[in-house]
């Protein structure tokens, strides 16, 4: 009598149980359907983790002012205002020499960098300000921005444990 209490289940020959039971290589496991959800996850990691890093690339001359506010930045074009110079999306606009001179708090250089922008001025940029400069500086550079059509910015800071 066979499929008493005790008695293990009848395999079915060729089934990949009774393959894998007997020892023998049988069937393999179908592989497109494996390497398709390899690629699905695969996929998805990347986008996950390409979206969760970090947005903004710090230069090296730039000492950013500690925080401990938990926001995440949001993808914007960034000004850099470094001890000598500031550089729009990476590119030299002008010297800070040049930027502090004169009566008006318009930085022309840098207005025209922003206006030059591939579909104009951006509506959000992210300011990455050395932490020694002074706010007479980052004042004018506010005031160009707001001149130039930016209405929405953030300060990039370092974060550090509260």
């Amino acid at each position: 009598m066979s499929g008493g209490r005790g008695a293990p289940p009848r395999l079915r020959p060729g089934s990949l149980c009774a393959s894998a039971a007997s020892g023998a290589g049988g069937e393999s496991p179908p592989l497109t359907s494996l390497v398709d959800m390899m690629t699905i996850l695969v996929v998805f990691l990347l986008v996950n983790f390409s979206v969760q890093g970090e947005l903004a690339g710090v230069a090296a001359d730039l000492r950013l002012p500690a925080s401990s506010s938990a926001e995440r930045l949001a993808p914007a074009a960034a000004i850099d205002l470094s001890a000598s110079e500031i550089r729009f999306e990476g590119r030299r606009v002008t010297g800070l020499v040049a930027a502090r001179s004169g009566d008006s708090l318009l930085i022309a250089p840098l207005a025209a960098a922003l206006a030059a922008a591939p579909g104009g001025a951006p509506a959000r940029v992210n300011i990455h300000c050395d932490r020694e400069l002074d706010f007479a500086l980052l004042r004018r550079v506010l005031q160009t921005c707001g001149q130039s059509g930016v209405r929405d910015y953030a300060l990039v800071v370092r974060r550090e444990a509260p």
